[in-house]
């Protein structure tokens, strides 16, 4: 859950009776809620929403948000407190300096945090001048000694956006011709804007912009827009030249970024462990593959690579169509 709360409320249902609440401690960690000094008859259903810095409203569930502005906010903090280790020489930081001695017969001596978009998240600079872009992967799961491929346990080694990636705009196409039909079942009001500015709008990155998809974000709940997406792809067909366009843009985007990965470092919330892993070397995939599954996904023929997944990165059927690379 994300640390920073701004804002939350308790909706309590009584019958026939009104009660006050005068405190609320929140355990963000463990989502718990205490509430002092509350008295009501049997009948009583709670609910407390939580609303994080993403803006997105959670039930206290028990789960956390998993919006891509927190994860980001996480990420960044943990790239900043690895560099902090290694160059003020803690024990963790001497750790992955050690380590990092008997993978490469490299010293060490500093390390600079990148951000941004470069395909990599620190930059590591050794004794002899050389330096290794290092790309952070973690996990709260699994310790990083349990780890086969630097992103086993991570959301993937590529996200894919943009028009680089033919199989959106395909996708995407699908879906908005679609729309007219959900528009009729659900009877929203807001016209169906052209494709071009929903595309641009909606699809891409981002929050929804769109009036039509904000009413439909409101008024269909996001089971529901599961359900309909499950059965969208489920019916999916995908041409031969979409496949093969998806193939090569796999292996031209994949290249890319692999190409600016000089190492990987996992690491563990624990400062108890760490594994590090050489580059890993673009791979020649000669064939993808559809698996069965609630989003649109290709299996990859490979010993390391495993699979190119398109969805909603954002609600879905709502904004912000991506490719996940595992």
């Amino acid at each position: 859950m994300c640390k920073k709360l701004i804002f939350f409320f308790v909706i309590i249902c009584i019958t026939n009776t009104v009660s006050t609440i005068t405190g609320v401690n929140m355990d963000m960690d463990g989502v718990q809620a205490e509430i002092r000094n509350f008295s009501a008859p049997k009948q009583v259903n709670v609910l407390i929403e939580l609303i994080c810095d993403c803006g997105r409203v959670n039930a206290a569930k028990g789960k956390p948000c998993t919006c891509k502005k927190k994860n980001e906010k996480i990420a960044r903090n943990l790239e900043k407190q690895i560099v902090d280790d290694i160059n003020n020489n803690t024990e963790y930081g001497l750790m992955i300096k050690d380590k990092f001695l008997k993978q490469f017969g490299k010293n060490i001596v500093s390390a600079k945090h990148i951000g941004g978009k470069k395909h990599h998240d620190i930059l590591l600079i050794c004794d002899d001048g050389s330096n290794f872009r290092c790309e952070l992967k973690s996990s709260k799961k699994q310790s990083p000694s349990n780890w086969i491929t630097p992103w086993q346990y991570a959301a993937q080694f590529l996200n894919g956006t943009g028009d680089k990636w033919r199989i959106r705009r395909f996708y995407a196409q699908a879906w908005y011709n679609k729309l007219p039909e959900i528009k009729t079942k659900y009877k929203l009001t807001n016209d169906i804007p052209p494709f071009d500015e929903w595309w641009k709008s909606d699809a891409n990155m981002g929050s929804v912009k769109t009036a039509f998809g904000k009413e439909f974000k409101e008024t269909v709940s996001a089971k529901e827009r599961g359900k309909i997406k499950e059965k969208f792809v489920s019916d999916l067909v995908v041409p031969d030249e979409e496949i093969k366009n998806l193939l090569e843009d796999y292996l031209r985007e994949s290249k890319l970024v692999l190409e600016e990965k000089d190492c990987w470092l996992v690491v563990s919330d624990s400062h108890k462990d760490i594994k590090v892993f050489d580059r890993v070397e673009p791979e020649k995939i000669t064939k993808i593959y559809r698996k069965k599954s609630k989003d649109l996904v290709f299996g990859v023929e490979s010993k390391i690579f495993k699979e190119i997944r398109v969805r909603w990165q954002n609600n879905n059927g709502i904004a912000n169509i991506s490719v996940q690379c595992k």
